[in-house]
């Protein structure tokens, strides 16, 4: 976890975090809290009653007796979900090895430019294919 923080925060990757870097951090870590709280905030009003934190407490352990009422509409993740996600990262991996062309186990910003390049290129190349599927199938006989 501690790598993935610095990965993500150490702007001038001296492997700490300096003041700036650490509010930028904490800057992310309040704004997901706020977005995981407004999930369980049901009558918005920026608090818990006890309603939202048994449905907040029932959905972080995995309980399902929760009322239907004061169930969020979001569910803990299924071990597919996690195999998923185990296989996006696997993805991101393979992505940083791809383009980590002096070896450092990061991407510099010459190296990120060519991820994004190559991304583009295959989202241009999806919306394409798509394109030209939805237009072949408007001109199908109904």
């Amino acid at each position: 976890m501690h790598s993935q923080i610095l990965a993500r925060y150490d702007a001038n990757k001296n492997g700490k975090l300096e003041a700036e870097e650490r509010a930028v951090w904490h800057r992310d870590l309040e704004q997901l809290r706020r977005e995981k709280s407004a999930r369980f905030d049901f009558n918005k009003d920026g608090k818990f009653d006890a309603k939202e934190r048994a449905a907040a407490q029932a959905w972080l352990t995995g309980q399902t007796n929760a009322p239907a009422a004061t169930a969020p509409s979001v569910q803990r993740p299924s071990l597919p979900t996690m195999e998923r996600q185990k296989a996006v990262q696997d993805q991101n991996a393979e992505l940083i090895r791809r383009h980590d062309k002096n070896g450092d186990g990061q991407l510099d910003e010459q190296e990120r430019d060519a991820l994004w390049t190559e991304w583009r290129l295959k989202l241009r190349e999806k919306k394409t294919q798509e394109a030209a599927t939805n237009t072949a199938a408007s001109q199908l006989p109904k």
